[in-house]
């Protein structure tokens, strides 16, 4: 049999390959999932005794919450199983599973309370009970999730735990060149990786080799998947590839090409006998832009009513130090390019609206005093929830930059129209991620522009909600706004 061109274990790695083996079936997957429904149980159960126990004292007037947190166990297990929240192989990001916990909480208290309502027992039960019980379940999950996702990521780092062990086909080009190195993500234990040249004669004697090197390892149980990277234009060289890999009791997963990888990230679509990737996202929806249109008005008139009187004392600063005007109006493009007036604290000595607007620098000599605390604050920004109210921003969106910056950035970067298929917002998904302040650089635009539009391409009300908490923490440690 001919000679294969591979890298083979060497007798070190398949020590440790043993090792890891051992490891991996001590913290099998199956076992880490009952772990999750254990540590869970235990929060929600405990919950219910601490309102037993020690807030209503056992109190003969109402019924035992022990009882209560063990249906409502049951309600939450099945609803966190259908949110993914137990599959520990599909993901362990420490903020995604913590809020599939809350979602699966705050769902399985509501189908508590339509039972208790359906069989007529909810005057058994303490109204405070039910509160504290409530309360000290979402803390008990959102603690014990937290720590018990934290181990796993740590593991995962360590190398001490891994969801599954897969062995790597190259398939290198005509020229001898190969796609580039493939990292795999956390969990995925690479036990050994393969190369074959394509070019080579005997090309369907080296598949063979492969083929009886991985049957061996899927036996000994170093190999639970197989992965081809290869360029797609060798269809015919993969098709041989799986001609041979076919007896293989493992499944075989052929890597993207990095050249259409962005491709594959899109929405995909079935049309017929055909697959299409949807390159540009409509706009929402009436019934999103709706829905996001109620949360602009709570949030904007919350907030009007909570911070009016630090509106007012920023419009006195600004009238004893330079006098009027209070409000800076300038031209912006709103939804569909539609022209608009923003609204916001004048911060500079001068009004600049026209063709020609120099964009504010660190230490620019136009800010005055007071304006540089309300720059530095974002105060000079809240004139815009009035903007908000009106319906020509929202209070999550893209920024809306100078008509001026627009005419010379969409010359720049041809996604950047984009931008106007949504609302500008005062706030977004690029600020929150350290993408504020000046734009010069034509770089820091075009990461801008790609931030915006992975916003409007995922958008959901949630996503308005996490962003408008990630920037009440960070507007004041914000070292770019200025």
């Amino acid at each position: 049999m001919a000679s294969v061109d591979m890298q083979i274990v060497s007798p070190r790695t398949i020590k440790r390959s043993h090792s890891s083996r051992r490891i991996w079936r001590r913290y099998a997957p199956e076992i880490l999932t009952t772990g999750l429904l254990v540590v869970d149980g235990l929060s929600i159960i405990g919950a219910g005794c601490l309102v037993d126990g020690f807030i209503l004292r056992r109190s003969a007037l109402f019924a035992d919450f022990a009882e209560v947190a063990l249906v409502a166990f049951i309600f939450y297990a099945l609803v966190n199983r259908w949110f993914g929240g137990y599959s520990v192989s599909g993901g362990v990001g420490v903020a995604a599973r913590c809020g599939k916990a809350v979602g699966a909480w705050v769902v399985s208290l509501l189908l508590l309370f339509l039972a208790a309502f359906m069989f007529k027992v909810g005057d058994q039960y303490s109204r405070l009970g039910a509160c504290i019980f409530a309360l000290a379940g979402l803390g008990g999950l959102s603690v014990a999730n937290l720590v018990v996702t934290r181990f796993i990521v740590e593991q995962l780092r360590r190398g001490r735990l891994a969801f599954g062990r897969v062995q790597t086909i190259t398939l290198e080009s005509l020229t001898g060149s190969r796609l580039p190195a493939w990292t795999p993500p956390l969990g995925l234990d690479v036990t050994a990786n393969h190369a074959i040249a394509i070019s080579s004669p005997d090309f369907e004697d080296r598949c063979r080799s492969v083929r009886d090197v991985l049957q061996r390892q899927i036996a000994a149980g170093n190999c639970d998947q197989v992965f081809i990277s290869a360029s797609w234009r060798d269809r015919d060289h993969v098709e041989a590839l799986l001609r041979e890999f076919g007896p293989l009791p493992a499944p075989v997963l052929l890597l993207s090409d990095p050249s259409l990888s962005e491709l594959c990230r899109q929405r995909r679509v079935i049309l017929g006998d055909r697959v299409g990737f949807e390159l540009q996202s409509a706009p929402l929806s009436q019934l999103d832009r709706g829905a996001k249109r109620i949360l602009d008005v709570c949030v904007a008139s919350a907030a009007i009513a909570l911070l009016s009187p630090l509106m007012l004392l920023a419009s006195v600063a600004i009238v004893l130090e330079s006098g009027f005007p209070i409000v800076f109006r300038q031209d912006r493009r709103g939804f569909g390019g539609i022209p608009f007036k923003i609204l916001k604290f004048r911060s500079m000595t001068v009004v600049e609206n026209g063709a020609d607007v120099p964009q504010a620098k660190r230490n620019d000599a136009r800010v005055t005093l007071v304006g540089r605390i309300l720059r530095r604050s974002s105060i000079d920004e809240l004139p815009q929830l009035f903007n908000v109210l009106k319906g020509e921003m929202s209070i999550v969106g893209p920024r809306p930059h100078a008509m001026a910056h627009d005419d010379y950035y969409d010359g720049l970067i041809e996604t950047y129209a984009f931008r106007h298929h949504v609302k500008p917002g005062i706030t977004g998904w690029a600020q929150v991620n350290g993408l504020r302040g000046a734009t010069e650089a034509p770089g820091a635009m075009r990461a801008r522009v790609e931030h915006d539009l992975w916003y409007i391409n995922h958008w959901s009300i949630w996503l308005d909600i996490w962003i408008i908490f990630k920037t009440a923490f960070k507007v004041l440690a914000d070292d770019n706004a200025y």
